[in-house]
């Protein structure tokens, strides 16, 4: 009499077919997370001097000319240093810079967009190459890095706390 063998084998966690169903959802949630730490993290460096130079800004008119040159404050920078009192980039009163907080963040497992409320910075006057939309959304190498490495971090937490389980019987003659 020959008995027969039973195997049973439980499956938990990242298996490949708890994976495979929760990647997506993993990837979404990970993006989103790099998202929101640009916001945090780097969005503010946009309106300072030394953001201007890291993201290599467009130069605008009158800047790297002395104040003591009359002719430095017919310029915009003359100009906003005049009124504004101050030369901080892509800054005129103030309003787009306070205007710049999330108002949706939109993530897909393939790419994450963050979609702030700055309408003045789409505007274009059609006789300069200043292009502040895309001054604002350059991001540099430095922090392509960091951000990456918080995607990296996201996946591997969000690998961590899969719940998937299964089990199977293989039944041998």
């Amino acid at each position: 009499m020959c008995d027969r063998l039973k195997f049973v084998l439980h499956y938990e966690g990242a298996v490949p077919e708890g994976l495979k169903r929760h990647l997506p959802k993993i990837q979404k949630e990970a993006l989103a997370a790099m998202g929101f730490y640009w916001h945090d993290h780097f969005r503010a460096k946009h309106f300072l001097p030394s953001g201007a130079v890291e993201y290599g800004y467009t130069p605008r008119k009158g800047q790297g000319l002395s104040t003591a040159t009359k002719e430095f404050w017919g310029t915009y920078m003359g100009k906003k240093l005049k009124y504004k009192r101050h030369q901080n980039p892509l800054v005129w009163s103030g309003e787009s810079r306070e205007r710049t907080r999330i108002r949706d963040v939109r993530a897909t497992r393939n790419q994450v967009r963050i979609v702030l409320n700055a309408p003045a910075l789409n505007f274009r006057n059609p006789n300069s190459n200043v292009n502040m939309r895309a001054e604002m959304t350059t991001v540099s190498a430095a922090e392509q890095k960091v951000l990456a490495e918080v995607f990296r971090r996201a996946i591997a937490a969000g690998i961590e706390e899969i719940q998937y389980s299964r089990t199977v019987t293989i039944a041998a003659a």
